[in-house]
């Protein structure tokens, strides 16, 4: 009996805390080297040794939490205050960063009508939806109050408390403000101020873009043909995630090798140019699938959505062993990048990318890892002794 209590109080402790790293979470699990304890991290799923933080990380998921209480059992003492303070953490921070929807009638009727406005006048499904969103949000941090009621005072206080000290992004708050700005001068007839709201300057960022390198391995570890085809016409043409399942079988011009693109984003049209090997890949999955309308479509038929095209993206870059969540809008960035690193005129990129301005195209030139890795530096004319 006093050789196991003996055995138990000098078992290994191991600690768990969370680790983030390229946009994944993770828990860390933390032991002195013994041979016994890395031969039982390896048995769990997904487990891997970082060693800049020489510590083994495995996927942040509720199977690997019971494995790690599997096999270490009987060979050490775990601690997972750590990484149960931080779930608590993250979990208070949600909550507190969900405001309570909590419209009076005079709101609601006035959101209505405001939705009413938008559809008549053509404003895209998506920008209709978050700015119902946006306005269902900030009217309901006024219930007591009608739209009409909202002083000047309540908006500088409602930016200041809610969006600010709630730690929204930057973007969301000038969605924000523009919806406010748009829905109080329709609806209400009243000039809001910009100021009032503080809208802050858009972020200066440089757009996620992936290497050749990684998109090579996101097409070899992709079996299926649609999958396939979805991300060759994401990179291999420029495409938004939304245009891809508003692409008809008519929409496809052989003869010439391009892609007709309707009523994209700022409800334009653009030409753009299909490369022989996805027509390629396109034709074989033509003969396989035989779709009637739609170039993708749904298991029961119609339209393929949005969504579906996100999912088919994350899931390949995680299928090809990526360290980090891959979007659609990366393989998007990947094609302006790398039609700039081979010599491409901005205004053509401009036309096929669908920009309204070329600044937007212009950016792909700042993030050029050709272009930057070529530019010289002062000190390479300097005789420095080395």
């Amino acid at each position: 009996m006093q050789n196991k209590v003996h055995q138990k109080i000098n078992l290994a402790t191991i600690r768990l805390s969370r680790f983030k790293q390229n946009g994944f979470d993770y828990i860390r699990i933390d032991f002195p080297f013994d041979d016994k304890l890395i031969h039982s991290v390896k048995k769990i799923e997904g487990a891997s040794w970082n060693k800049s933080n020489r510590c083994w990380l495995v996927p942040n998921k509720q199977d690997n939490l019971k494995a790690i209480q599997t096999v270490f059992k009987g060979l050490a003492w775990i601690d997972s205050k750590a990484l149960f303070a931080s779930r608590h953490k993250k979990d208070q921070k949600n909550k507190y960063r969900k405001p309570a929807i909590n419209l009076n009638p005079t709101a609601k009727q006035t959101i209505i009508d405001f939705e009413k406005f938008m559809v008549a006048k053509r404003y895209s499904v998506n920008t209709i939806k978050n700015y119902i969103s946006l306005l269902t949000i900030f009217l309901s941090g006024f219930p007591a109050k009608n739209p009409e009621e909202i002083s000047n005072e309540d908006m500088i206080e409602y930016a200041n408390e809610f969006i600010v000290k709630s730690g929204y992004s930057i973007n969301y708050h000038r969605q924000m403000v523009s919806a406010v700005k748009l829905f109080f001068s329709i609806q209400l007839k009243r000039k809001v101020e910009l100021e009032l709201l503080i809208r802050p300057k858009k972020e200066d960022k440089l757009p996620k873009f992936l290497s050749r390198e990684e998109i090579l391995k996101i097409l070899l570890a992709t079996r299926n043909k649609k999958h396939k085809l979805i991300i060759l016409l994401l990179f291999g043409c420029g495409l938004r995630k939304s245009e891809i399942p508003n692409i008809s079988l008519s929409d496809i011009r052989r003869d010439v090798n391009l892609i007709q693109i309707r009523d994209a984003k700022g409800r334009k049209d653009r030409l753009v140019p299909l490369p022989v090997k996805i027509l390629s890949l396109m034709e074989l999955y033509y003969k396989e699938e035989k779709p009637k309308k739609y170039l993708f479509e749904g298991q029961t038929g119609g339209k393929y959505s949005a969504e579906s095209v996100y999912q088919v993206v994350k899931h390949a870059g995680k299928k090809a062993g990526l360290m980090r969540p891959i979007s659609p809008h990366m393989l998007r960035h990947s094609y302006g990048t790398q039609q700039t690193e081979q010599g491409i005129n901005t205004l053509t990129l401009q036309k096929i990318m669908g920009h309204r301005s070329s600044k937007t195209t212009e950016i792909y030139s700042h993030i050029s890892q050709k272009q930057i890795g070529n530019t010289s530096s002062p000190v390479d004319n300097l005789d420095i002794g080395i």
